[in-house]
């Protein structure tokens, strides 16, 4: 019973830690998509 408590722990652990990369991720989308739109640099 215990073990599968552990588990079920670090089943959770892992879920929320990649929810929060992808919430991360897509906030630095957005910023960088905000960027080159109202800056227009063009790279070279």
């Amino acid at each position: 019973m215990e073990k599968e408590s552990i588990d079920l722990l670090e089943l959770l652990c892992k879920l929320v830690i990649e929810k929060e990369q992808n919430e991360l991720l897509d906030l630095i989308n957005e910023i960088v998509t905000e960027e080159t739109n109202s800056s227009h640099v063009e790279i070279e």
